[in-house]
């Protein structure tokens, strides 16, 4: 058996724990932190979702992390820094809001955070094959003129985050 996620029905009532596997292909309601990192430029990360990636490989992306059982968002977060993007520093993170990403493949309620991070971004785990920080206006272009190339997860997150702070760092 591999990762145990928590599922949910759509009004978040924990259901019990299922497979990392089933909750994707069953389409289970789960639970993931979405952090939108930006320099202090106020340009965001984006990057290239690996090619063997089982969810929306090959596309451009903010990172995202699954929670684990009984773990704090903020918890969550962070290890998704370190294990995706190579940050191990304790930066400031701010909640953004929270909304229900519904995706064939992807269920999912959705924690958005930003924080804003002044160092070197790496990448770890094999999620992304490259990844680079973005004008906000280039971003925005991106997903209005090549939204394609965006995962679908991105193209909700960002959506939601605009409208939560109009695409601002701070």
């Amino acid at each position: 058996m591999g990762e145990l996620l928590q599922v949910f029905d759509e009004k978040k009532n924990a259901l019990g724990l299922a497979d990392r596997g089933d909750v994707h292909s069953k389409g289970l309601f789960h639970e993931a932190v979405h952090v939108l990192l930006f320099n202090p430029k106020g340009e965001m990360f984006l990057g290239l979702r690996a090619k063997n990636k089982d969810i929306n490989p090959g596309k451009w992306s903010t990172f995202g992390e699954h929670k684990k059982p009984g773990e704090s968002d903020e918890a969550a977060a962070r290890r998704g820094m370190k294990e995706e993007l190579g940050i191990t520093q304790k930066i400031p993170l701010a909640f953004v809001g929270e909304f229900l990403m519904k995706n064939p493949k992807d269920r999912q309620f959705s924690l958005i955070y930003k924080a804003v991070f002044d160092g070197k971004v790496g990448f770890a785990d094999n999620e992304f094959e490259e990844g680079r920080f973005f004008p906000v206006s280039e971003v925005k272009r991106i997903v209005a003129e090549e939204n394609e190339k965006c995962s679908p997860n991105f193209l909700q997150v960002w959506e939601f985050f605009l409208k939560k702070t109009g695409g601002k760092a701070k």
